[in-house]
């Protein structure tokens, strides 16, 4: 540029960039290849973001030398001008002051499949539709009051309506009579444009896709040293400054000590591998609030010719919420089949001690009766006397078997669990190691529950007794703490039959010590019947206690670590009313006499024979039958003779039930007592609101059966 012009040149540039216009023109002087120069007329388009910032400038320059220098350039032969636009590629055409078309090349004539003919004199609403035609017209004008050249983009359709985009310079051409005409030249850049809007939409795209992921995206130049990452990134490593967050040693640094030597290692020899291009890994991460996280780890390693690295780019992927999912999914499986487990098992030891209570009744009443018969001084009477305990000591075997399958004979009543342990504690000291000191901390006033005092004291005595073994020889503290507590589902989530029972608010008797502790494997088959880690096996056990449990709608949570003793947790639902007194009743022995017909209802042939010859021994006289149905026809034989009924509860062909119904339709004050091996809740619960008159619990002895008929015909009107 002449050094005259540059300064004025290079201001006007300035302040064109400084200002919000979109348009620059001057003229100026150029120094050519052959060192003259020549005089330049220069038109430029200024194109600014969103914010006005001029970010670039699309411009022209026109040798207007031969112009200026001599007036022949102005008169052109017309043939040479004309044969010189009409082979230009782009499209030019010359509008004099009110925008009627003075000249059109061939281009021209092509695009808007009109003739020069046609074209001279026409305005643009000729070959454009009107919108169209204004916005041309008003760029015109532009040029005409300035009387400056400009450069921009019309969007224009040819003769098919297509619609074109064009990189267009219009300039001034001055007449005469002090008009200005309008020159033009079009290039035709709808390819351009098209492809710039498409990379510019497939931009926003992959960038819309990358913030809104939830992975931490992140790309790292090996040669400059540049790094990119996503907001997610950001988030993670807590950093505003894209690029300022991620370094190789700070992503080092946030691995897990446990992971980051076996996580690098895998790292540094995919990226050293020439013929790797892709690495993954799981590993537990720090995040910006300091949880570790588990996550996913992708990259792609891209090479140069030679399998140098060049850019690695990667996702990493939170996996915990997912983690803990499957992790919560199994430890529900785990208890499910734990429970399926305890339940079949409870079926089965259900079954077993429903059998062995019919075989007990028998055995046990046989027994009664031959004592009863036997002269007081017969030497036979000591061998009674041991079958008899042999007989209530798999009684009580049996009792172990029904609680542990949850069908225990719960005799229920609303105690206080505090005043219940109280009345226990001199019977504690006596049951533990010497070696334990045992410690109480019971909370008063806690609502009733709603239990069986006998179960409830046995679940205290194993829990203690097995407290107190822990502990062995060494000695140590074994404590019992009552209280209230509300739970809710998180909670319920870490104890034994949690899937049974609600959320809500609990009594809770506490049982701990300071003994040997259990790991992970014996936690998990301490409730399995017959299992011990003592020399010899111990019977039902724990197990027994999981079953009243149960049986009481409860739940036992249990806490343990080698070498750090053990809790157990009981807690029972709350229950409305006013406790109980929950003495321990003993059974009267006192020999009862009576009259009268009575039918006995049993499938079993030993239990109805030997409640027959207990019924007589007393003065009574029965009738037997081997199941409802046959129940049904003996009594429909003599209906208004029999004084009661002796019912089992579970028979073939016609339960208990279904007989008890019959009966009370051909005679509804007929008095019935309900025979079962299982628990008087679950037999009774089913006889509810219709008039069953009393209940014994297999096996039973001479005295509970005759004690029972007699405190039913005594009273004037049946019970439920």
């Amino acid at each position: 540029m002449h050094p005259e012009d540059k300064e004025r040149i290079l201001d006007s540039v300035t302040d064109a960039l400084a200002s919000e216009s979109l348009n620059w023109g001057g003229e100026y002087r150029y120094r050519r290849a052959d060192g003259k120069y020549a005089h330049i007329l220069d038109r430029g388009r200024i194109i600014r973001d969103a914010n006005g910032k001029a970010i670039r400038m699309i411009g022209s320059e026109m040798d207007i030398t031969d112009r200026m220098a001599s007036e022949h350039a102005l008169h052109l032969s017309e043939d040479r001008f004309r044969r010189f636009m009409n082979n230009a590629p782009a499209i030019a055409w010359i509008k004099d002051h009110e925008h009627r078309i003075r000249y059109a090349n061939r281009a021209f004539e092509t695009m808007f499949h009109k003739s020069a003919d046609e074209l001279l004199g026409q305005k643009d609403q000729f070959y454009l539709p009107a919108d169209v035609a204004d916005t041309v017209q008003a760029n015109d004008r532009r040029v005409m009051e300035s009387r400056q050249a400009i450069q921009l983009i019309e969007h224009v359709p040819d003769a098919h309506l297509r619609m074109k985009h064009w990189l267009v310079s219009k300039f001034p051409l001055p007449n005469s009579d002090g008009t200005v005409s309008v020159g033009g030249m079009a290039f035709e850049i709808t390819d351009r444009i098209n492809a710039e809007s498409a990379l510019k939409q497939s931009e926003e795209r992959l960038k819309l896709t990358v913030e809104a992921s939830r992975d931490a995206v992140w790309d790292v130049d090996l040669r400059s040293k540049r790094v990119w990452c996503n907001e997610t990134h950001q988030r993670m490593f807590d950093s505003g400054n894209r690029g300022d967050a991620w370094s190789w040693d700070c992503w080092k640094e946030r691995i897990h000590p446990n992971d980051v030597a076996e996580t690098w290692k895998s790292f540094e020899v995919c990226l050293q591998d020439p013929e790797a291009t892709l690495w993954k890994a799981e590993y537990r991460f720090r995040s910006a609030d300091g949880r570790y996280l588990y996550v996913q780890d992708h990259a792609y390693i891209s090479r140069d010719t030679e399998g140098e690295a060049q850019r690695v780019v990667g996702s990493m992927r939170d996996l915990t919420e997912l983690n803990e999912a499957q992790r919560e999914k199994m430890r529900m499986d785990q208890k499910l089949q734990e429970a399926q487990k305890l339940e079949s098992l409870g079926v089965f030891a259900g079954g077993i001690a429903h059998d062995f209570n019919n075989l007990l009744t028998s055995i046990l009443g046989n027994v009664n009766l031959a004592q009863m018969e036997m002269p007081s001084m017969s030497p036979l009477h000591p061998y009674l006397e041991d079958v008899e305990k042999a007989s209530i000591r798999a009684a009580d075997l049996c009792k172990q078997m029904l609680a542990y399958s949850g069908r225990g004979r719960f005799v229920i009543k609303r105690i206080d669990l505090s005043a219940l342990v109280d009345e226990m504690v001199q019977l504690l000291q006596v049951s533990i190691n010497k070696t334990a000191i045992l410690n109480f901390n019971l909370s008063q006033g806690l609502p009733a529950i709603a239990a069986d005092p006998t179960q409830i004291r046995q679940i205290v005595m194993n829990l203690v007794i097995n407290a107190s073994e822990a502990i062995g020889e060494k000695g140590g503290n074994v404590s019992i703490a009552t209280g209230l507590m509300r739970v809710d589902r998180e909670y319920l989530k870490e104890t034994y039959l949690a899937p049974e029972i609600p959320e809500g608010d609990y009594v809770y008797i506490e049982v701990s010590d300071s003994g040997c502790g259990m790991d992970r494997a014996t936690r998990d088959r301490i409730f399995d019947p017959f299992y011990t880690t003592k020399f010899t096996g111990r019977g039902l056990g724990l197990a027994a206690v999981l079953g009243i449990v149960r049986g009481h709608k409860g739940t036992l949570k249990v806490y343990s670590e080698p070498e750090r003793g053990s809790t157990f947790k009981l807690l029972l639902p709350c229950d409305d009313g006013t406790a109980e007194d929950a003495k321990q009743e003993l059974p009267s022995l006192a020999k009862t006499r009576g009259e009268g017909l009575v039918l006995v209802v049993d499938d079993e042939e030993t239990v109805r024979a030997t409640a027959a010859r207990m019924l007589e021994s007393a003065g009574y006289t029965t009738r037997l039958a081997a199941n409802g149905k046959e129940g049904l026809e003996r009594f429909n034989e003599e209906p208004g003779t029999f004084r009661l009924v002796l019912l089992d509860l579970t028979m073939p062909h016609m339960d208990g039930v279904d007989t008890f119904r019959e009966l009370r339709r051909v005679r509804p004050e007929i008095r019935v007592i309900l025979m079962s091996g299982y628990n008087k809740q679950e037999a009774v619960d089913r006889f509810t609101g219709k008039g069953l008159a009393g209940f014994v619990q297999k096996p039973f002895q001479i005295q509970a059966l005759l004690g029972k008929v007699k405190e039913v015909l005594d009273a004037e009107q049946p019970t439920g």
